[in-house]
């Protein structure tokens, strides 16, 4: 485009001003009109004829002149186009095809490539109106798709009102500059949002982990992140950033129903242990009435729920009082006194102190004959209402 520029240039300084041209031209039809008025007929021709040679340089000076403002004025309205995202490559070449007849006083030619260039730069201008509005609508969609995964678009926004105000008022060279700037505006928002679905991506899978080692079924949380990490690596950042939402939320859910049930089977556990044997003769305790079967499935879940809270919610005090309550065991109740199995007082087998092959156990506390409770393995004394310690 510089090369042009410099060809016209060269033009127009070519051309020269012909105001003294038009001087010499005035000054040699008088004299041949005097000479002819002195009948000196050949003198006034010859006279005649270098007034029509300076008539033919002074006509090309013009042309030169008008025809060269023409390609100069075309070649910055090509210019401004183009920097709507236009391709200006055959009016380029049409302008230098002018300028070279121009220069080579080929105006013939020269009218011509200019009638030609005019036809084209008018196809330029509404293919300019139409690429314009493409820009406005694209940068539309980028914002709204920006928006889509939760970002900042803000600062687009504004741009974007300025770019279509532009556009209405048909500066269209300003409308693409606003309209690159709310781009690059949109896409830095755009970038700072991916990164922000890469670690929500990333503690999700944390949360799906963590869930699954306090025994929650995963099945379902778990294809949905597989589907979500899927549409990240087909850039659909808006479906990723959903189906992580949903994930997450599927994933709380399962969680805190698991934990619920974990609480609940806790309490009940808790409450058995607090209640302990019927006091009176002939009653039942509350746990002897439940099948072997019932008790061993109760033992199993309360130990794989211990295991769970104590991951979920560290209870480090109630895994420490279960491992006092198994050294006790281990270590035989040593504070116990124990007396040979055939001594004991009579009743039903409900009221035997210990069960047949049990030896019968003092109270450290109190003396009495301590029952043996089978589900929980361990001495209670109905005189003080306690296990043994």
């Amino acid at each position: 485009m510089e090369d042009k520029k410099a060809d016209i240039k060269k033009v127009l300084e070519g051309a020269g001003d012909p105001t003294g041209i038009f001087s010499d031209l005035s000054g040699k039809l008088k004299e041949a009109k005097s000479l002819f008025e002195k009948k000196d007929f050949d003198a006034a021709i010859a006279q005649s004829r270098d007034s029509l040679d300076l008539i033919q340089t002074c006509r090309k000076k013009f042309l030169s002149i008008s025809m060269g403002y023409s390609v100069t004025g075309s070649t910055e309205l090509i210019s401004q186009i183009s920097k709507t995202g236009v391709s200006t490559k055959e009016a380029e070449g049409m302008v230098k095809e002018v300028t070279e007849h121009v220069l080579g006083e080929d105006f013939e030619k020269a009218h011509e490539g200019i009638g030609k260039l005019l036809e084209i730069i008018k196809t330029l201008k509404e293919k300019q109106v139409a690429a314009s509005k493409k820009l406005i609508d694209n940068l539309k969609k980028l914002i709204e798709d920006v928006k889509g995964i939760e970002a900042d678009t803000s600062e687009a926004d504004s741009i974007l009102a300025k770019a279509e105000s532009a556009f209405n008022a048909k500066n269209y060279v300003e409308t693409a500059e606003l309209v690159e700037k709310a781009t690059e505006s949109a896409e830095k928002k755009r970038e700072e949002r991916i990164q922000t679905v890469k670690e929500a991506l990333s503690k999700t899978r944390s949360l799906i982990d963590e869930s699954k080692s306090i025994g929650v079924d995963i099945s379902k949380p778990n294809k949905l992140f597989k589907e979500a990490e899927e549409a990240f690596q087909n850039k659909d950042y808006t479906k990723c950033f959903e189906l992580n939402t949903e994930t997450e939320k599927v994933v709380s859910e399962l969680e805190e129903a698991q934990i619920q049930k974990v609480m609940e089977v806790q309490k009940r556990k808790q409450t058995r242990e607090q209640d302990g044997p019927a006091k009176e003769a002939g009653e039942k305790a509350p746990e002897e009435e439940e099948t072997e079967e019932e008790a061993a499935t109760d033992t199993e879940s309360e130990s794989e729920d211990e295991g769970i809270i104590s991951r979920r919610f560290e209870i480090e005090d109630a895994a420490a009082e279960e491992e006092d309550e198994e050294e006790d065991d281990e270590a035989g109740m040593p504070e116990m006194k124990v007396i040979s199995g055939d001594t004991g007082t009579e009743g039903t087998d409900a009221e035997q102190p210990a069960s047949q092959g049990k030896q019968a156990v003092m109270c450290s506390s109190c003396g009495s004959i301590m029952r043996y409770i089978e589900q929980y393995s361990r001495y209670w004394c109905d005189q003080c209402q306690k296990y043994a310690e």
